[in-house]
């Protein structure tokens, strides 16, 4: 999710459009992607404007974080709405702090039947006793729940499971 137009300006060096159309990654080689067809590289950066993106490292930051149900269905949700990977990966010191019977947050995409889309579910697994789990869990919505995911509610949910 870094600009790495700015990288270029660091250097010092000037882009050039490269004589070579071959299909290969690498410098002064076509890229492809998948908002603009393709892209140049040189230097090791790339020379399109800068649009955001989910690398496959930031994948594998919010899998090491949460524990995704469904690897595959997660990472392509996630890919697709930037914003809840962003708010995900700003929150997790909020989510996973929210008491000591909270184990690992999981992520999980599953239909909704009101509205016919995908979402994403935040799961807070949980061996607290259901009242006391409730009571956890409605402590994180008035102190930072409710108004730290107001961009995102319409893609990403919060809720309790007991294991």
């Amino acid at each position: 999710m870094l600009d790495y137009n700015q990288q270029s300006a660091w250097k010092r060096r000037p882009f050039s459009i490269p004589t070579d159309f071959g299909a290969e990654v690498g410098r002064g080689r076509r890229i492809i992607t998948p908002r603009n067809g393709f892209s140049w590289q040189h230097y090791g950066i790339s020379t399109r404007t800068a649009l955001p993106t989910l690398t496959i490292h930031d994948i594998a930051l919010l899998s090491d974080l949460y524990t995704f149900r469904d690897f595959f269905r997660v990472s392509r949700f996630l890919s697709g709405h930037l914003k809840v990977a962003a708010f995900l990966l700003a929150s997790y010191s909020q989510i996973s702090n929210v008491a000591l019977g909270i184990l690992r947050p999981a992520l999980e995409v599953l239909a909704d039947p009101d509205s016919g889309g995908m979402k994403l579910f935040l799961l807070l697994p949980t061996t607290l006793p259901v009242k006391e789990a409730r009571r956890v869990l409605r402590r994180l919505d008035q102190t930072w729940w409710l108004t730290a995911s107001e961009q995102v509610s319409e893609e990403l949910m919060l809720d309790l499971e007991y294991v």
